[in-house]
């Protein structure tokens, strides 16, 4: 109570200090810190070149941004005021060419009291920047070249065509193999598709180091991820726990992608059993949580396998740093996911007064994890093994499916509406971003006045090249003379076109390719 007064007295004093000709005229405001505010000025604003400020409370006055002036000659000022900034009594400052120093408002700076990723532009055009890329990357890799990954893999999984073998009549020799035969099992379960070759693809290390591992560690995973639901529990909500659990269970998930998707399933199931999954908004979170751990683990080992294929070395010796080149790329590919997925729970997650930390060090602790993991990956794979080896090679026929491309919809609109409680928008924008998801199941006749033969791809260079438009289609909003909320709406739609265009060149590029074939083999999985 007393500080509110005080907060009282320090405004009544400012809105009476002698930089102002008529203190009643001014108005009082009400921000909160940790997001950006804006304030609309005309007169002079532009004729007089004013320059406003932010000012008060013993710190460091902040220059607002000007936009371009809008026909009516008004200008919107943007200011991110940083989620630390002491809290208080603060006053908005004009000064111009020929005008007197003046306080146009006074402002009450409080604590965060609700948060969206719309309250800062920056944030958004990050997350929408990488959901991009990673959309370059779903519609690049239809291209002939990434089509196929090799693989040999010591997880001989069973198939109609092996002998039937008696199970051992030890009772104990089954139970300590049960781990092992429930992995295998869970893997035979699934059909064949690209997610279910990552996964074998991601176990092989652990398989190869020691088969107990490699059966123990989803049960691990699944732990970990209880362990951290109900940390989020007792910490009163995700806002307030800490991103080490977080970084921990990823950590885990990046040693082994089957032990992830344990973890997040572990995770989801004390999240349903505390009553923590009460709303949309909170099973958004859920599987916000889930990008985060399985996501980078996933994109990562995709991308060692096809960065290589758009480097040619110039000598045999030339292989080595193309490897290194491939396994960095996917780290930092990886370390934006899990970025993606925390990004994406701060911008529906409800704050009360504390913001949830996520910073640049968090993710290049995934992307290091994810290095070492590419390190050791390439180590263990390459040395001999005496384990009986089988082909699970795989060849991407598509990187998506309908229903696939209909979770993309419905997510991209969930949280588009929950950020800007508009569905018509939401709905126009959720089409746009899913667009390259459905144009992968396209494929048109082959257009042979378009030689594309002679157009290389590259997955990483396409992906950041769209991804880049992002920012600047921010860089110029960001000058319009427009509102927060229509600056967020503007930068949704128009962010969504460049994914589409790149969608549907690499849909006719790869009509236009010709078929190949490789050699049949009755063991490569083909979806």
């Amino acid at each position: 109570m007393r500080r509110l007064k005080i907060t009282a007295l320090a405004l009544i004093a400012l809105l009476l200090s002698p930089l102002t000709a008529n203190a009643f005229d001014i108005p009082l405001l009400t921000w909160e810190r940790g997001r950006e505010q804006q304030v609309v000025l005309g007169g002079g604003a532009y004729a007089q070149n004013w320059v406003v400020t932010l000012e008060g409370n013993g710190v460091e006055p902040k220059t607002f941004s000007a936009s371009a002036k809008n026909e009516a000659g008004y200008l919107v000022y943007s200011l991110f005021v940083p989620a630390d900034y002491p809290t208080g009594a603060y006053s908005i400052v004009t000064t111009g060419e020929g005008s007197p120093r003046t306080v146009v408002a006074g402002v009450n700076l409080i604590e965060a009291q609700s948060r969206t990723v719309t309250s800062n532009l920056f944030d958004l055009t990050l997350i929408i920047a990488i959901f991009i890329f990673l959309t370059g990357i779903v519609s690049t890799i239809r291209a002939r070249k990434y089509t196929f990954i090799p693989m040999r893999s010591t997880q001989v999984l069973p198939r109609l065509t092996d002998p039937i073998f008696d199970e051992e009549p030890n009772f104990w020799d089954r139970l300590e193999a049960a781990p092992y035969r429930i992995r295998v099992q869970s893997l035979i379960a699934l059909r064949p598709s690209l997610m279910r070759f990552l996964l074998i693809r991601e176990g092989e290390v652990a398989h190869r180091i020691s088969k107990k591992l490699y059966g123990i560690s989803p049960l691990v995973g699944l732990i970990s991820g209880a362990i951290a639901a109900i940390e989020v529990g007792r910490n009163g909500g995700l806002a307030a726990t800490p991103m080490t659990i977080f970084i921990i269970v990823a950590a885990i998930a990046i040693a082994d992608a089957f032990a992830g998707v344990a973890a997040t399933l572990g995770f989801w199931a004390i999240q349903l059993a505390t009553g923590n999954i009460t709303s949309f908004r909170d099973f958004l979170i859920a599987i916000a949580v889930g990008i985060a751990w399985v996501g980078p683990s996933l994109f990562a080992a995709l991308l060692r396998e096809t960065i290589n294929r758009d480097f040619e070395p110039k000598s045999g010796r030339g292989s080595d740093p193309i490897k290194f080149l491939g396994v960095l790329g996917s780290s930092l590919v990886g370390g934006a996911v899990f970025y993606l997925g925390h990004a994406l729970i701060n911008s529906v997650i409800y704050t009360d007064s504390q913001l949830r930390s996520l910073t640049l060090v968090h993710v290049l602790v995934i992307s290091a994890m994810l290095l070492i993991r590419g390190f050791t990956d390439g180590v263990i794979l390459e040395r001999e093994s005496e384990l009986p080896k089988r082909d699970e090679s795989f060849i991407i026929a598509r990187v998506s499916s309908p229903v696939t491309a209909l979770l993309v919809f419905a997510a991209i609109f969930a949280f588009v509406y929950i950020w800007t409680s508009a569905a018509g928008s939401a709905f126009f924008v959720a089409i746009l971003f899913s667009l390259p998801y459905l144009l992968i199941f396209i494929r048109f006749n082959r257009i042979s006045r378009l030689n594309t033969a002679r157009i290389l791809r590259n997955i990483l260079l396409e992906s950041a090249l769209i991804s880049g438009i992002a920012f600047i289609i921010f860089k110029q909003i960001s000058m319009k003379p427009l509102l927060l909320d229509q600056r967020a709406n503007l930068l949704l739609m128009l962010t969504a076109v460049a994914p589409a265009i790149h969608a549907l060149y690499s849909a006719i590029y790869s009509s236009n390719e010709d078929k190949f074939s490789f050699d049949e083999n009755s063991e490569t999985i083909r979806p």
